[in-house]
C-alpha cells in the first residue's frame, strides 16, 4: 500500500505523454497533479522512477507492436523506433534500471537493459533512460512534472591518445638531499629517489619521488621542502625477478596516483643497473597529469 501511494506521487494523474519524431530519442512526458505528501512511504525514489520507466517501456513497446500489425496507423513519428527487431510475436520478459549518474538534482540518468522474448529466442538491449523532474507554482499550489527520455545506449569509447615521445635521458639529475621533507630514515629506506621538473604552468616546479624498499610504498613530495604524501602500493612489481628485467609500479591514495615503468638502461651506475623511468602522476581530483622520463640507479 506505501509503494502505491509513494508511486503516486511520481505517477498518479497522468494527464498525456507524447513521444518524440527525433532520430535518436524516443520521450515521454508526464504531467502530473499534485499530491498530498503527508504520509511517508519506505519505496525510494529510484524504485519509484524504475517503475515508471518499466511503465512507459510496456506502453511504447505495446504500441510499436501495433504499429507492425497494422502499418496503416502509423505516422512519421514512429518510424525511428528504438526496438526495429520487434514484430508481433515479441514481449518484453524483463527490465532492469540502474542509476547512471545524477547530472543535476532534478535530472537523473539510467541504464535499462531490457529482455525480451521475439519467437521463442530471448534477445537483450540496453537503453539509457533520462528522468527530469520540476516544480511549477500555479495559484500558490506546487504540483510535480516528470519528463522520461529514452535514447540508445551508447558505451562511451575512451578517446585515444597518442603517447608524446619523450627523449631518453642519458644523465641522473642529481639534487640535494636537503632539499627533501625525508627523515634520513625514509631517505636510507629508498629503493630509488629521484627529482622530476615538471613543464610550466603545473601545479609543481620540482617534485621528488622516493620508492621503499621491500614495495612497502613511495613517497611523493611536491616542491622543494615541500608537504610529503605517503602513497600506499596498488600493484606491486613482480617479486621473482632478475637484475635488468622491466617492471611496472602503481601507487595511489585519495589525491594522488603515480605509475611507474621502468625499463633497464645500457649502463652501470655506481655499480648499480640504471632504469629509465617512465613516470606518470595523475592528480585525481583534477585529472591533471605530471609526466616525465628520467634515469635512475635503484638499488634493486
Amino acid at each position: 500500500m506505501k509503494k502505491l501511494i509513494y508511486l503516486s506521487f511520481i505517477c498518479c494523474g497522468i494527464l498525456f505523454y507524447n513521444c518524440s519524431n527525433r532520430k535518436e530519442n524516443q520521450s515521454f512526458m508526464l504531467e502530473l497533479e499534485k499530491v498530498p505528501l503527508e504520509k511517508k512511504s519506505s519505496v525510494t525514489k529510484e524504485e519509484a522512477y524504475s517503475l515508471l520507466i518499466n511503465q512507459k517501456l510496456y506502453e511504447y513497446v505495446d504500441r510499436q507492436k501495433l504499429m507492425k500489425e497494422h502499418p496503416e496507423f502509423s505516422t512519421h513519428k514512429d518510424v525511428n523506433s528504438l526496438f526495429p527487431f520487434l514484430d508481433t510475436n515479441s514481449s518484453i520478459e524483463s527490465i532492469d534500471s540502474s542509476p547512471l549518474s545524477i547530472v543535476t538534482d532534478s535530472t537523473k540518468l539510467f541504464k535499462t537493459i531490457i529482455k525480451f522474448k521475439i519467437n521463442n529466442v530471448q534477445r537483450i538491449d540496453s537503453i539509457r533512460s533520462k528522468i527530469i523532474s520540476s516544480q511549477t507554482i500555479i495559484d500558490g499550489e506546487s504540483y510535480s512534472t516528470t519528463n522520461v527520455f529514452f535514447n540508445p545506449y551508447v558505451k562511451k569509447q575512451k578517446p585515444i591518445i597518442k603517447s608524446e615521445s619523450i627523449e631518453k635521458p642519458s644523465i641522473v639529475e642529481k639534487f640535494s638531499l636537503h632539499e627533501l621533507s625525508f627523515t634520513w630514515d625514509e631517505i636510507n629506506n629508498c629503493d630509488c629517489l629521484f627529482i622530476i621538473k615538471p613543464k610550466p604552468n603545473t601545479i609543481t616546479q620540482k617534485l621528488y619521488f622516493g620508492r621503499l624498499k621491500n614495495s612497502e610504498g613511495a613517497i611523493l613530495q611536491l616542491e622543494k621542502e615541500g608537504l610529503k604524501t605517503i602513497l600506499p602500493v596498488l600493484r606491486s612489481r613482480k617479486q621473482q625477478r632478475t637484475t635488468g628485467d622491466s617492471w611496472i609500479e602503481i601507487y595511489a591514495n585519495k589525491t594522488y596516483k603515480v605509475v611507474l615503468k621502468a625499463t633497464p638502461a645500457k649502463m652501470i651506475i655506481d655499480k648499480k643497473q640504471a632504469y629509465h623511468i617512465d613516470f606518470k602522476l595523475t592528480v585525481l581530483d583534477s585529472n591533471e597529469i605530471i609526466k616525465d622520463m628520467v634515469l635512475v640507479n635503484c638499488k634493486s
